[in-house]
């Protein structure tokens, strides 16, 4: 076996990071989502969250969510009706849309923020409709756009820093997998 020089191996390592993307994206941990707007998609940056600990820690502690910003939580498999989300620790007013393995918008709801200390005093949101993803976007956001229940939100295919000129399904099986 050769040796290689300590310093290569670090070097090679750090370019090494980089490959190995999903479907083309520019990164794993974010897509350009097209939300329906009219005649017309309109896109969205969504960070992914396909852990449990992304999943719970969400938008918490953040103090801003960017305009055309959100956050698309993604699950291994089916959720039922009572799954829910809360709003500890979240300064940011959210809307969160329940969506099916289709991409299907099955539920919207609005979130109030929640900064109790322990958590004890803030408000639990429950699905109320079996989902496979949750996108969470500022509150309002979709009731602009005109976005309801049975709308289909899609993916762009140009990756995270794309537009919505060539759209693909969004299914939990066109993301990087949830566990």
């Amino acid at each position: 076996m050769k040796r290689v020089a300590p310093g290569l191996i670090v070097v090679l390592s750090f370019l090494g990071a980089g490959c190995g993307s999903f479907s083309g994206e520019d990164a794993p941990d974010a897509v350009t989502l097209c939300l329906p707007a009219g005649e017309r998609a309109v896109p969205l940056k969504a960070e992914l969250a396909t852990s449990p600990e992304q999943r719970q820690k969400g938008l918490s502690e953040r103090s801003q969510l960017p305009r055309r910003s959100g956050m698309l939580f993604i699950y291994p498999n089916e959720q039922g009706v009572e799954n829910s989300f809360w709003m500890h620790q979240t300064h940011v007013p959210l809307t969160i849309l329940f969506l099916d393995e289709q991409g299907v918008v099955r539920s919207i709801q609005d979130m109030t923020p929640c900064l109790d200390g322990d958590g004890s005093q803030c408000a639990s949101y429950e699905a109320g409709v079996s989902h496979w993803m949750a996108l969470e976007v500022n509150q309002g956001l979709p009731q602009a756009l005109g976005v309801s229940e049975g709308d289909i939100i899609r993916r762009s295919q140009g990756g995270a820093k794309a537009a919505c000129e060539t759209l693909q399904k969004l299914t939990p099986r066109t993301l990087p997998r949830a566990y």
